[in-house]
């Protein structure tokens, strides 16, 4: 499957500030930011928008299950229960 134009909303600031600017190899999560600036730079087009966690009940739930997980990083490939469309 071939994307032509890709949403990124996230509730953090501090997250899409970080993907903008060049990785510091020596940063906690310098492997996960290496493969954000892969994907980040295939041939589409890329929106990073900044939504308020109230705004955004997706964004609100993930970062909820987050906290509650002992996993320091969940790719999901599939909406949790509770977000299915």
């Amino acid at each position: 499957r071939r994307y032509l134009s890709v949403l990124l909303v996230s509730d953090s600031i501090m997250a899409l500030e970080l993907v903008k600017q060049p990785i510091q190899h020596t940063h906690r999560y310098a492997g996960v930011l290496c493969h954000i600036k892969e994907l980040m730079a295939k041939p589409w087009t890329l929106s990073l928008i900044h939504s308020w966690r109230e705004e955004n009940m997706c964004a609100d739930m993930l970062a909820k299950m987050g906290l509650n997980s002992r996993i320091a990083l969940l790719e999901l490939k599939d909406p949790p229960t509770g977000l299915e469309v």
